[in-house]
């Protein structure tokens, strides 16, 4: 699904088709729902799918301005919204830590391919995946770990990411490296993919 803002010609691309991500949420299994809660990720299974108006949300998206991070209402004024509203959708952590990604190298975009068991995409150094191959080997993860890396990577890649590009980054996989992983709620997620949205978005 692809929304085009109208003013910016920026576009908001879901290039996981919302339907699929309900299907892979509603197969999950109470091992893996468990795990999903230790990380603060269990909103994600709580999602409805609603459908609406293509016009609907043309216009919609076409009030929305990211720089100012607000919607221009029918009087001139603009609602703005937050992070936090961000979280009351998804129910994402918000800790007091900032997420920061770095630039993989090769070696480390290797590596993390290696263990999704998901070949790089061309040119291997932008350390990407095919979000179809995610999508695809989620439903069939042989181990806990590897079906919690696939699936923060088809939510990153496929949901909350605002670029066209259809691929997943590896460099998301960081978070949940061991001595990592631990401390996963303690990051402001909900804030890192808002700001990650609206620079999309402009």
């Amino acid at each position: 699904m692809q929304v085009h803002h109208v003013k910016t010609k920026g576009r908001f691309s879901h290039k996981v088709q919302p339907n699929k991500n309900q299907h892979t949420v509603k197969g999950i299994t109470p091992e893996q729902r468990e795990k999903l809660q230790e990380l603060g990720l269990d909103g994600l299974t709580s999602i409805q799918q609603t459908k609406i108006n293509k016009n609907f949300a043309l216009f919609t998206m076409s009030k929305y301005n990211p720089t100012k991070q607000s919607f221009k209402l029918p009087d001139g004024n603009y609602m703005k919204i937050s992070p936090i509203d961000f979280h009351r959708v998804y129910g994402l952590p918000m800790g007091k830590k900032e997420v920061t990604l770095k630039k993989l190298s090769l070696e480390e975009a290797i590596d993390y391919a290696l263990q999704v068991l998901l070949e790089l995409e061309p040119p291997a150094s932008n350390g990407r995946v095919k979000l179809l191959n995610v999508e695809h080997d989620v439903s069939n993860a042989h181990t806990i770990e590897l079906w919690i890396k696939l699936f923060w990577l088809l939510i990153t890649g496929g949901l909350f990411s605002p670029f066209s590009n259809p691929t997943a980054e590896l460099n998301m996989l960081e978070y949940l490296q061991p001595g990592k992983i631990k401390h996963f709620k303690e990051y402001n997620w909900c804030k890192f993919f808002f700001d990650y949205m609206n620079e999309g978005l402009k």
